[in-house]
C-alpha cells in the first residue's frame, strides 16, 4: 500500500508538475540545460573583490575568515532566480543544483579539503526558520556533506534578528554553542556580498579557538 503522503506528492506532481524556473520545461525546478548555462568560477576571490589564488591581500589579512570560495557570479540571472525561489518561494529542491555548483567549483580549482574539516551552515534565527520552514544554507550543506563525506557540525546559533548585509546590527548576533577548539570550519551560505555575516561568525569561532575558518557560497555579489 502506498503511504498517504506519497499519494499526495504524486497527485501534486500530476496536477502541478515541476517546472524549470528558467525555461519552464517540465520535469525539474532547474533543468540540466539551464544548469549548464551557469558558468562556474575557475578562480578564487580574496575576501575583498581581488582575485587571489592562495593568500589574502594586505587589506584583508586582519580579517577572521581565512579564505572564501564562491561557485559562481550572482550576476547570472538563473542563479539569482534559483536562490530567490529557494529562499522566498520555499522550493527546497533547488538546494540540490546549487550545492552541485559549489562541489563543481571546488573540483575545478582543485581545492584539497582534508577530512578533518567540518561543515557549518550559517544559521537563521528561530523566527526566520519558522517562517521559511527550513534554512537554505543548511539544506545546501547537507547535500555537500553527503557528496563529500565532510561532517556537518551544528555549533552556531543566531540569537538576534538582523537586516540583510547591515554591518551595524550583525555584531554579536551569533552564539557558539559547542566546543570548536582547534577545529577547522567551513561556513556554508548562499551569497557572499559584503561578507559581514560570515566575518562575524568567523570572529566568534576564532574567539572560541577554532583554528581555521573558510567561507563557501553558491554565488559572489560584486559591487
Amino acid at each position: 500500500m502506498i503511504p498517504h503522503f506519497l499519494k499526495t506528492k504524486q497527485l501534486l506532481n500530476l496536477f502541478f508538475p515541476k517546472q524549470c524556473i528558467s525555461c519552464k520545461k517540465e520535469g525539474s525546478f532547474l533543468c540540466d540545460d539551464c544548469l549548464s548555462l551557469i558558468e562556474v568560477n575557475h578562480f578564487q576571490y580574496c575576501l575583498c573583490e581581488k582575485l587571489e589564488k592562495k593568500n589574502k591581500c594586505n587589506c584583508c589579512k586582519k580579517r577572521n575568515l581565512d579564505k572564501v570560495f564562491s561557485a559562481t557570479s550572482f550576476e547570472n540571472k538563473i542563479v539569482q532566480k534559483a536562490i530567490h525561489k529557494l529562499k522566498y518561494s520555499y522550493i527546497k529542491e533547488l538546494s540540490i543544483p546549487l550545492a552541485y555548483l559549489i562541489i563543481k567549483h571546488l573540483q575545478v580549482i582543485d581545492c584539497q579539503i582534508s577530512n578533518d574539516f567540518l561543515l557549518v551552515p550559517i544559521p537563521l534565527s528561530n523566527k526566520e526558520k519558522r517562517l521559511r520552514g527550513f534554512n537554505q544554507s543548511e539544506e545546501i550543506a547537507k547535500i555537500i556533506s553527503e557528496a563529500t563525506k565532510i561532517p556537518l557540525f551544528d555549533c552556531v546559533k543566531k540569537i538576534k534578528e538582523t537586516k540583510p548585509q547591515r554591518k551595524e546590527n550583525i555584531k554579536d548576533a551569533f552564539l557558539i554553542t559547542r566546543d570548536v577548539s582547534n577545529k577547522k570550519i567551513i561556513l556554508i551560505d548562499d551569497v557572499y556580498a559584503t561578507g559581514s555575516t560570515m566575518e562575524e561568525v568567523a570572529r566568534k569561532l576564532k574567539e572560541s579557538k577554532a583554528s581555521v575558518v573558510w567561507g563557501v557560497t553558491v554565488a559572489r555579489e560584486i559591487s
